[in-house]
C-alpha cells in the first residue's frame, strides 16, 4: 500500500510533467479522476492537490483585483451597491475587475449577495475552499483502503458543501459517507448521513416526528389495509432521496438498529418514489398511458427495456419486495400477502418474482 499521507507534504513542491500551470481547475480534477480509475493513486492525489492550490491562487488573485478596483475614492463614494459599483467600474475601464464580477455572476447573481459589495468580498474570501477536491481526495484514500483519511476528507467536503459548483453533489457525498460507514460496521454513522439527505424532504419529517402526509400514507396502508388504494392515491417525486429511504429501510431492519415503525416509514416512501418514477416514465414513453392498478403498471413496465434498465439501476423492484417483507414482519400479513402476490405474478424481475412467490406461499401455509 502506498503511503499517500506522507506524499501530501511534498505536493506544493511537485511539478506535474506535461501539465500547464494555466490548466483550469476542472481539468486538474478530471485528470485526477482518470488516474484514480487507472489505479495510480499517487498521481491522482498530486493532481487533486494541484487543483486545490490553483483554485486558491485564482481566488486570491480575484480578491486582490476587486479590492484594488473598489478602493479608489470615486468608487467608494457610490457606496456598497453592487449595481452602482459595476457602472462606476465600467466608466473607469476596470476591465479586470469587471471580468471577475462577470465570472462570479455566471453562478451567483447580485441578489445572492443582497447587492452588497462587502458581502460579495466576504463570500469570495470563503470560496478559497474546493469541496470537489475534498470529495475526490476522499475517494482516492477510500480506493487505497485508508478509510479514516477518506472519512476525514469527506467530512471536510461536507463542511464546505455550500461551495459545490453543482449543489446536488452534496447528496452524492452523503451517500458515499453512508456507504463507507456501513461497510465499516458503523450503522449509527450510516443512519446519520442518510437522515441528512432526508432533511431536504419535507414529506419525511424526522424519525420521531413524521409529517402529516407520511402518517396519512401509512394509515391507508396499515390501518385501512388497502394496498390498492395506497398505490392509487399517493405519489412522491423525491428521486434524490430514494437511495436514502431504501438504505434506511434495510438499516432499520437490522437487529442492531431494528425499529419496525421507522423501517416501515422509510420503505413506504422508497416504494412511492419507485412507483412515481415508473409511472412517470411510462407516461413519457406512451402519452396515452394512465395508471389503473399496480399489477397492470408492473406488466406494462415489463415491456419497456428502458424502464427495466432504470429499475435495475435504482433498485426499484427491491423497494416493493422490501415493503412487503417489512409489512409481514410488522404483523400486517394481509397487506404483505397481497403485495407478495402482485410481485409474484407480475414483477418483470425474475429474482424478485421468485422471492415473492416463496414468501406468498409461506404466508398461505401459515
Amino acid at each position: 500500500m502506498r503511503t499517500l499521507q506522507g506524499m501530501a507534504l511534498l505536493f506544493i513542491l511537485v511539478i506535474v510533467p506535461g501539465f500547464s500551470e494555466e490548466l483550469p481547475v476542472w481539468e486538474f480534477l478530471s485528470r485526477s479522476r482518470i488516474e484514480l480509475e487507472n489505479g495510480d493513486f499517487g498521481q491522482a492525489l498530486i493532481l487533486c492537490e494541484k487543483a486545490r492550490t490553483f483554485h486558491q491562487q485564482k481566488i486570491t488573485e480575484s480578491l486582490d483585483v476587486l479590492k484594488a478596483a473598489f478602493s479608489p475614492r470615486d468608487v467608494q463614494r457610490v457606496g456598497d451597491n453592487l449595481h452602482d459599483i459595476y457602472v462606476k467600474l465600467q466608466e473607469r475601464n476596470e476591465n479586470s475587475a469587471l471580468a471577475v464580477l462577470d465570472s462570479i455572476y455566471l453562478t451567483k447573481s447580485s441578489f445572492f449577495f443582497s447587492n452588497s459589495a462587502a458581502r460579495l468580498l466576504s463570500w469570495l474570501d470563503k470560496a478559497r475552499v474546493l469541496p470537489e477536491a475534498d470529495f475526490l481526495e476522499g475517494e482516492i484514500y477510500e480506493a487505497e483502503g485508508e478509510t479514516a483519511f477518506a472519512l476525514h476528507w469527506y467530512t471536510k467536503a461536507w463542511e464546505n458543501r455550500d461551495f459545490f459548483d453543482i449543489p446536488d453533489t452534496r447528496y452524492t457525498l452523503l451517500y458515499r459517507m453512508a456507504d463507507l460507514a456501513r461497510l465499516t460496521g458503523d450503522y449509527p454513522g450510516a443512519e446519520k448521513y442518510l437522515l441528512l439527505v432526508l432533511s431536504d424532504d419535507p414529506v419525511f419529517g424526522t424519525p420521531d416526528k413524521e409529517s402529516p402526509t407520511l402518517m396519512a400514507m401509512k394509515r391507508t396502508l396499515v390501518i385501512e389495509g388497502d394496498v390498492d388504494k395506497f398505490f392509487l392515491l399517493y405519489r412522491h417525486n423525491a428521486q434524490f432521496a430514494l437511495k436514502a429511504y431504501q438504505d434506511l429501510a434495510l438499516l432499520y431492519s437490522e437487529d442492531s438498529l431494528f425499529n419496525s415503525n421507522r423501517a416501515l416509514s422509510a420503505s413506504v416512501l422508497a416504494t412511492l418514489i419507485s412507483v412515481t418514477w415508473i409511472d412517470k416514465s411510462l407516461q413519457f414513453i406512451n402519452h396515452e398511458y394512465t395508471y389503473s392498478t399496480f399489477p397492470e403498471m408492473l406488466r406494462e413496465a415489463g415491456t419497456k427495456k428502458d424502464i427495466i434498465r432504470l429499475a435495475d439501476t435504482y433498485r426499484l423492484w427491491s423497494s416493493f419486495i422490501e415493503l412487503a417483507k417489512i409489512l409481514e414482519r410488522a404483523g400486517k400479513v394481509s397487506q404483505a400477502d397481497r403485495l407478495f402476490g402482485y410481485l409474484a405474478s407480475d414483477c418483470p424481475d425474475e429474482g424478485i418474482s421468485r422471492i415473492a412467490r416463496h414468501m406468498h406461499d409461506s404466508v398461505e401455509i401459515r
